[in-house]
């Protein structure tokens, strides 16, 4: 009889880890492509230097060829799982994340009485779309690739600070216009 209320929390470290991982998302994305960070010398002595450790990518046993299968593994389990993961979650509970919202306007919800259909969904998922109007759910989709676009950008561009910049700008310029133009925010209001 001990056991009946043993996996209750489920609900809450689900929602708990995707919180994490959420503002984990930009350190561990960057330190991942940190490992394809290699670059010449200045003057030039012909070989590509990892810039974190300082050693040379090409040799043998080196901190560059241990660690490269362990970062591509890495970028697509983390970097890539986790919006797809969110993705799939949004879009599968889309009604019942809508109706949520709807309640949660209203100030209405929060047990399982008010929210019979949806009370898990808030209980697990609420951390990824309470922010966002109930139109606009799949909003936290646009903040990851945010991140995931800086992040790109401070390593592919890193030797052209001046193109870095730029592009970096482009980046929040384009994030700016398309929150103005959506709104997506629910306001307390």
């Amino acid at each position: 009889g001990r056991t009946k209320n043993l996996h209750n929390h489920r609900h809450m470290v689900i929602g708990m880890s995707l919180t994490a991982m959420y503002y984990l998302y930009l350190y561990m994305t960057k330190v991942s492509l940190d490992i394809f960070n290699c670059s010449p010398t200045d003057p030039p002595d012909g070989n590509d230097y990892l810039e974190s450790v300082f050693e040379s990518c090409s040799k043998e046993g080196g901190v560059h060829q241990t660690l490269l299968p362990w970062a591509i593994v890495f970028f697509c389990a983390y970097t890539v799982g986790y919006p797809a993961i969110v993705a799939i979650i949004l879009f599968r509970n889309s009604e019942r994340v809508k109706e949520d919202q709807l309640l949660r306007a209203l100030g209405l919800g929060d047990s399982r009485k008010e929210n019979p259909f949806a009370h898990y969904v808030r209980v697990r998922y609420h951390r990824i779309y309470y922010h966002f109007k109930p139109s606009k759910t799949y909003w936290f989709l646009y903040v990851i690739f945010r991140k995931f676009w800086i992040c790109t950008v401070g390593v592919v561009l890193r030797e052209q600070p001046g193109f870095q910049l730029s592009v970096t700008m482009l980046v929040l310029f384009w994030c700016f216009w398309m929150q103005q133009k959506h709104r997506p925010f629910m306001s307390t209001v």
